[in-house]
């Protein structure tokens, strides 16, 4: 066994003295927790897009370079990320086939229906995703699973007497400062609706679940059901510790949250290992000043031609260029010299040479061009899109987010211009980016994980 000191990164000056203090507190003994080589067999689970993967996949490489065995079980769209970094990979959810059928809300906004359509489908598939994750922990030391991706890995937990960790990407956790993000429509309901927000959409989403869950629990598990409301205060789920994967310089952790959250920040992969940028993007970046950049990550657009035709549109009326991601679609249709499709290039690399960042507004994608020092301009589809849009407009770190429901070219072009010519939002995002970067979202996740753990 080797030892060493496993550091964590420095507070963010953003907690409040309430919140600095819980975050000691929860820290207490991890700065010199050792790093070993026991041997840990650790089980990572989750499900969902690349942005629901990826964080997974940084944490697993955090957790294997401290000496642990570590497991992915992901949805099959993940294998060749997972192959990319030699981790030891299961699939336990199909995943999205390519070119499929973007639900029907998604790009209308409607979080409500949106989040109602998602849950029937995963509905459909919760016994086969959560019989191949039962099969993919067996022979596991600890277990780490995802919030919300209607994963029961909680219960396989409590079955197989491991200690277990819950993980989320985006904040669930009840507070009176924002209401529940499957409930958010881009404005807030006051303090108190707030916090009934939660208890409301907690009590939606358990329901769909309640009876799979609990024939997963009986039949599969041999464990008693929960009772109809949800598991109760004292259960083994509800005692569980919760990690949040996002910057705390992003949002700070709220003061009515309790004591066994820690907000690490985001947990970023280091590189995509292998990848060279093509020449004709090379060549296209050093033909001119810095082009913007418009890519709305895995969201489908049910008319992708005229999303793409838009984007150019609204490029040529504010004069700008632009590298636009477009996936398998790049090369496909003949593009204006201002503008350079690409199939797919890593965040950080590509942010740091484009001026500003036009995107969906998921939480990798904000984090990411933060991190480089650039201004957002969000263009919210769905679920947490409007809630990280808004959180980038009222810290003055981009304009007003625009839903994809009212993308024009016109509007677009001026929300461009705003990013481009507000020296407030430039510094804001470039100091609110340095935080970032003194963040250690992996390393800080990684001793807590072995201190818990062990």
């Amino acid at each position: 066994m080797r030892s060493g000191v496993l550091a964590l990164g420095p507070i963010p000056s953003q907690l409040n003295p309430e919140n600095a203090g819980r975050f000691n507190t929860l820290a207490a003994g991890i700065e010199t927790v050792s790093r070993s080589t026991w041997n840990m067999r650790i089980v990572l689970v989750t499900s969902g897009s690349s942005g629901d993967v990826r964080p997974f996949v940084a944490l697993a490489l955090g957790l294997r370079q401290a000496g642990n065995i570590v497991s992915l079980a992901a949805s099959q769209d993940a294998a060749t990320l997972a192959a990319r970094y030699r981790l030891d990979f299961v699939a336990i959810d199909p995943g999205c086939p390519a070119g499929g059928t973007p639900l029907p809300s998604l790009e209308r906004g409607n979080t409500l229906r949106f989040g109602l359509q998602r849950l029937r489908r995963k509905q459909r598939s919760f016994l086969e995703i959560n019989l191949a994750a039962w099969r993919a922990c067996q022979g596991a030391d600890g277990l780490i699973y995802r919030l919300g991706g209607v994963l029961a890995v909680d219960s396989m937990a409590e079955k197989l007497g491991l200690p277990c960790i819950k993980a989320g990407l985006v904040p669930y956790t009840p507070t009176a400062e924002f209401p529940d993000l499957r409930l958010f429509n881009g404005r807030r309901f006051g303090r108190l609706g707030n916090r009934l927000s939660y208890p409301l959409a907690v009590g939606i989403v358990w329901q769909f679940f309640r009876p799979q869950l609990n024939r997963f629990r009986r039949d599969i598990l041999g464990l008693p059901p929960h009772p109809f409301i949800g598991p109760e205060p004292g259960s083994f789920t509800s005692r569980l510790p919760l990690l949040y994967a996002f910057s705390p310089a992003l949002l700070p952790p709220p003061v009515d949250w309790p004591g066994d959250i820690l907000v690490t920040g985001a947990w970023e992969l280091p590189g995509d290992p292998g990848w060279q940028p093509p020449q004709g993007l090379l060549d296209f970046l050093s033909a001119g000043p810095p082009p913007i950049y418009v890519g709305f990550g895995s969201m489908q657009s049910r008319d992708p031609v005229q999303t793409r035709s838009l984007v150019r549109q609204a490029v040529r009326l504010c004069g700008q260029r632009a590298v636009m991601a477009a996936g398998s679609a790049a090369g496909k249709s003949a593009a204006p010299a201002a503008v350079y499709e690409l199939a797919y290039a890593p965040h950080t690399w590509l942010f740091p040479q484009v001026s500003v960042v036009v995107h969906h507004g998921g939480v990798g994608t904000t984090t990411a061009a933060l991190k480089a020092g650039r201004t957002s301009v969000i263009v919210p589809f769905n679920f947490d899109q409007p809630f990280w849009g808004e959180i980038i407009y009222r810290r003055g770190l981009g304009p007003k987010p625009l839903p994809r429901r009212d993308l024009t070219p016109a509007r677009l072009a001026r929300l461009i211009e705003q990013a481009l010519e507000n020296p407030l939002m430039r510094r804001n995002a470039l100091e609110t980016g340095q935080q970032i970067c003194q963040e250690h979202g992996v390393e800080t996740a990684v001793a807590f994980i072995q201190n818990y753990f062990s």
